[in-house]
């Protein structure tokens, strides 16, 4: 994937406790963004238990969000990443930098 703008959603999660004392997690939108993205890297990490992973990270360039922040995730083009980093104030003022995770199957 290129440098591209892209729409995304970001979710945040949200715990619960079910009537049978376990724990559901479900995602609630917090908003949408737009995003300049640019790949960063693959890697494959070898697991003891089953076949290698494959790990796609990604950088997005988007307008600065107060509700952004780690353990969210975002929405893009049907894929869902995993939000790893959140940097504020860079490139510039009222911008963020994120990084974000996918693990391909």
């Amino acid at each position: 994937m290129s440098l591209s703008r892209r729409l995304a959603t970001l979710s945040a999660p949200s715990e619960s406790t079910t009537p049978y004392g376990g724990r559901s997690v479900s995602w609630s939108e917090v908003a949408t963004l737009w995003l300049n993205l640019r790949p960063l890297t693959r890697r494959q990490t070898t697991r003891p238990d089953g076949p290698p992973q494959t790990t796609e990270t990604l950088e997005a360039e988007a307008r600065d969000h107060p509700d952004a922040a780690l353990g969210q995730r975002l929405s893009v083009d049907g894929q869902t990443w995993r939000l790893t980093a959140v940097q504020r104030a860079l490139p510039a003022v009222g911008r963020m930098t994120l990084t974000l995770e996918r693990d391909l199957p």
